[in-house]
């Protein structure tokens, strides 16, 4: 399942980046190394492991506003 916009920072701007199947799978192998907590809440635990990752450069502004002189979509 790929990671979406979270809803407070959906005017930011982000880059969608893929994993690559090798990457997917370190990233399943490090939830898989809290094996206590996996056990207890596996379904949010597997959550973290999506086939990419959101990333921004702007810092997430206080109250989810635009921050000063940016643009919106």
């Amino acid at each position: 399942m790929p990671l979406t916009l979270p809803p407070l920072a959906a005017r930011l701007p982000w880059q969608r980046v893929d994993l690559s199947a090798p990457e997917l799978k370190r990233k399943q192998q490090a939830t898989d190394a809290y094996a206590t907590q996996t056990r207890i809440m596996g379904r949010f635990m597997r959550a973290f492991v999506r086939r990419n990752e959101l990333l921004s450069a702007e810092p997430l502004p206080e109250g989810g506003a635009l921050p000063s002189g940016s643009q919106g979509p």
